[in-house]
């Protein structure tokens, strides 16, 4: 018991310090559920890894694996009192942005979105802008116009075993 409660407080230490850490290299290991931070990865853009974003209660899983510019996955985005979604990615890494159809369930029914990400060296960047229907699938309207400032960046972190 008393091994136990070390443990619980050496783990509550470090994540106070993790927290309140200014380097921003840091990689998250754990689930997309309970993350802690370890030790900075490489800086290139992977042949395969995890990536996670945690903000106000809401999480976005990028599991990737890459062969050449071509890029398959899973996605999870858990949305605090909203619905949430897992699903699937295919894509390509065009120099430092991803680019992939993200198919997924929702509400019983198949859907496919198109998303993109920007690789900075370390973390990836959701991008944001107008989204059309065509063919089937929701597109961005103009690539060249997404927003990737809006939200806090997919830092790595160790993937969680395969389920």
């Amino acid at each position: 018991m008393h091994t136990f409660k070390s443990l619980l407080i050496a783990v509550g230490i470090f994540s106070f310090a993790a927290c309140n850490s200014s380097n921003t290299d840091k990689v998250i290991v754990g689930t997309p559920d309970s993350a802690l931070v370890a030790e900075p990865v490489e800086t290139r853009v992977p042949g395969a890894g995890c990536f996670l974003r945690v903000q106000k209660g809401d999480s976005l899983f990028l599991q990737i694996r890459r062969e050449g510019d071509r890029v398959t996955g899973k996605l999870h985005y858990k949305n605090f009192e909203k619905d949430s979604n897992i699903g699937t990615i295919l894509g390509q890494m065009r120099g430092d942005t991803l680019l992939a159809d993200y198919t997924f369930n929702s509400e019983g029914m198949e859907s496919v979105r198109q998303v993109v990400f920007l690789f900075d060296g370390t973390n990836f960047s959701e991008g944001y802008g107008d989204m059309q229907e065509k063919d089937g699938k929701t597109i961005f309207s103009e690539k060249d116009k997404l927003n990737f400032s809006g939200g806090e960046k997919l830092k790595p972190m160790v993937c969680p075993p395969a389920q």
